[in-house]
């Protein structure tokens, strides 16, 4: 699985990249630093984190800090039963995370919150360091996991980071570059292989890779979705909204061919977006502070199916839904 973030953005007085090191570094965290060769466009990656991108800046040490990271929380060294928060641009899960094939409930648990733990190999254990260069870190990761059914996996996650150079960034945004614009854009390439003795099947649970991101919030800022326009015969739904309960609609607006959800941290929803609907790309922007975020993925196949991440048993444990955002 391929994910593009970039962030294009304008100066202004705030939190700056360096203190997020900072934080994180006294929080016992080895962060490797990708740059250009002017030291503008900033990636951190913490391999102990599971290489997540904590977060970045296209300003160099004294720019904004882009990503939302729970400094206090990495700062404190301490850790949560269920999950840590510690936040990151890009993270990386496994799924899925409810119904009889979850890997975050053990057998014979219920489907409650207070018996949900994140495995510990994406929540609070290291990746190995492969290699590392100026603009690229590469990392993996080689672990056991059992689901709800009592299905065991051994799997490995290889993991790779890389910084794109500005002509990159354009090229994948599809239009011409903007001079007085600053930019910011990593890559991350994950892979899930199957390194047990046994295959995996729909019979007894399949794994499948979940990346997450998180961002600065504000009052300012407006999460959009771009969808296929078409009928619900064709295409499907549009979009599933009621996963924590039905999404007001003074946060909420979709449109023929696109979402748009208000992406204030002020309320807890989650979108689901099916594959024959999604685009491959989604972002926000914070119109008070010009930032624009793009993230783009592989195009899903329409005909490919998904795990299901439903906190029950399902009678389908697989189905045709891939994009989720949650705000």
């Amino acid at each position: 699985m391929c994910a593009m973030s970039a962030s294009l953005t304008t100066a202004d007085g705030a939190t700056t990249a360096a203190q997020t090191f900072s934080e994180v570094t006294r929080g016992g965290q080895a962060v490797i630093e990708l740059s250009d060769a002017r030291g503008q466009s900033l990636v951190a990656v913490s391999p102990r984190l599971q290489g997540r991108v904590l977060t970045t800046s296209a300003e160099g040490q004294a720019g904004r800090s882009l990503g939302w990271v729970n400094e206090e929380q990495i700062g404190s060294g301490k850790l949560q039963g269920h999950f840590n928060a510690y936040g990151g641009e890009d993270r990386i899960w496994i799924a899925p995370k409810g119904g009889q094939f979850s890997v975050f409930f053990a057998p014979h648990s219920s489907f409650d919150i207070a018996d949900w733990y994140t495995p510990a190999p994406v929540d609070t254990q290291p990746f190995d360091l492969v290699r590392k260069s100026r603009s690229s870190v590469a990392l993996k990761k080689e672990f056991a996991l059992q689901n709800y059914s009592g299905t065991k996996f051994k799997v490995r996650i290889d993991r790779k980071i890389r910084l794109l150079d500005k002509d990159r960034i354009w090229r994948h945004l599809g239009i011409a570059p903007v001079g007085h614009v600053k930019t910011v854009a990593f890559e991350s390439l994950n892979r899930l292989t199957n390194v047990g003795d046994s295959a995996w099947s729909k019979q007894s649970g399949l794994l499948s890779i979940w990346i997450l991101g998180q961002f600065q919030a504000s009052p300012a800022t407006t999460i959009v979705i771009p969808i296929h326009a078409g009928s619900e015969a064709q295409l499907g739904t549009p979009v599933t909204s009621d996963y924590f309960g039905a999404i007001p609609a003074t946060r909420l607006a979709v449109t023929p061919s696109a979402i748009y959800m208000r992406g204030d941290a002020e309320y807890r929803g989650k979108l689901g977006v099916n594959p024959a609907r999604a685009t491959g790309v989604l972002g926000s922007y914070d119109a008070h502070l010009h930032i624009l975020t793009v993230v783009q993925q592989n195009t899903p196949d329409p005909r490919a199916e998904y795990v299901n991440n439903a906190w029950k048993i399902q009678d389908q444990a697989v189905q045709r839904r891939l994009r989720e955002c949650i705000q």
